[in-house]
């Protein structure tokens, strides 16, 4: 589940790689350790995900 803490509880639910479907628009700053899984619809989804690798802007 998103959000779901286990950071400091590993002993009881053991240690877990976090994948996170997202949309562009529900983007946020997430940590190193989490798998990013993303799901474009529409053109400004890929251009989007190319300005995130680059220091290209979107054009709209």
């Amino acid at each position: 589940i998103n959000k779901g803490p286990t950071e400091g509880f590993e002993r009881d639910v053991g240690s877990k790689t976090t994948h996170r479907i997202i949309y562009p628009e529900s983007a946020v700053d997430m940590d190193n350790s989490t798998h990013l899984v993303l799901i474009p619809f529409k053109t400004l989804d890929l251009q989007w995900l190319i300005s995130v690798f680059t220091t290209k802007h979107i054009d709209r």
